[in-house]
């Protein structure tokens, strides 16, 4: 299954992987040598990510049922554990860059289709 996420009704990532089962959440961005532009992973449902046995950096952008940014993590590094987020019902999973190319912050809202 594949998304898109828009800020603000613009287009910002067209090519997202929807992981949707544990299967799907348990493998992730595993195996990934680079994000090309526009691609990504959303983990749903999901509160707590970790990066063990990845071999990139990944933005991190935790969003409760309404799509809002509730915390995010720029740049994060393999093998590292976020903290559990209450109130989070996914995780979109980007280059790290991200972020920063969009501006992203907490308290914005994404649209994800």
């Amino acid at each position: 299954m594949q998304a898109q996420v828009y800020k603000d009704n613009r287009l910002i990532a067209g090519d997202i992987r929807v992981a949707g089962t544990y299967l799907s959440r348990l493998v992730g961005l595993l195996g990934q040598r680079k994000l090309e532009p526009g691609k990504g992973l959303l983990l749903t449902p999901c509160k707590q990510i970790h990066t063990c046995f990845m071999s990139i950096d990944i933005d991190v952008i935790f969003l409760n049922n309404q799509g809002q940014i509730i915390k995010s993590i720029a740049d994060m590094k393999p093998w590292k554990k976020s903290p559990r987020v209450s109130g989070c019902c996914q995780v979109l999973e980007m280059a790290a860059g991200f972020l920063a190319e969009y501006e992203l912050k907490e308290g914005m809202v994404l649209r994800v289709d």
